[in-house]
């Protein structure tokens, strides 16, 4: 009798994990769907998100594009190389603006306050990012095989952090 109940247990695991590991893979596949459904209803294709972006940066060639959703927005997430410099650009799914369109700096400017605030170097990383409504560039620069990492305000152009990139 025990081992009959010892088997039993054992299916009843079993059966309840796999059980779990379905829903999961649903839950996630569901998600996917949603992401799907979302991006065949944006305004902005990818091919005109990526053109976006390439114009952005006043040039380059893009290396990946992703369709992202965040706080209820869509957004394509754009990777452009231009100069051996990775640019990574949000173009809005449903206007295709970038997202540092209002920004007063572009992303060449802030490149170049970026190396400026380390002595020199070489720009490798650029991002656009925004925190508690403060817009920025983040950029990582490589100056003597050491990499910094340089926080650019979008709208001035002052040097917001530097440190030491580990």
């Amino acid at each position: 009798m025990k081992n009959v109940s010892k088997l039993t247990k054992s299916a009843m695991f079993t059966i309840g994990f796999l059980g779990m590991a379905s829903i999961t893979s649903l839950a996630f596949a569901d998600d996917n769907f949603l992401e799907r459904q979302v991006q065949q209803k944006a305004n902005i294709s990818m091919e005109q998100a990526v053109t976006n972006a390439v114009k952005a940066v006043g040039g380059g060639q893009a290396v990946d594009t992703d369709f992202d959703m965040n706080f209820g927005k869509s957004y394509y997430e754009v990777d452009i190389i231009k100069n051996d410099v990775k640019y990574k650009v949000d173009i809005d799914a449903s206007t295709g603006a970038t997202a540092n369109a209002n920004a007063k700096i572009s992303f060449d400017q802030a490149i170049t306050n970026a190396v400026k605030a380390v002595g020199n170097g070489q720009a490798i990383k650029v991002d656009f990012d925004s925190k508690l409504g403060k817009t920025y560039y983040d950029v990582e620069v490589m100056n003597n095989y050491v990499q910094y990492d340089v926080k650019i305000d979008a709208n001035t152009g002052a040097v917001l952090s530097k440190k030491i990139d580990d």
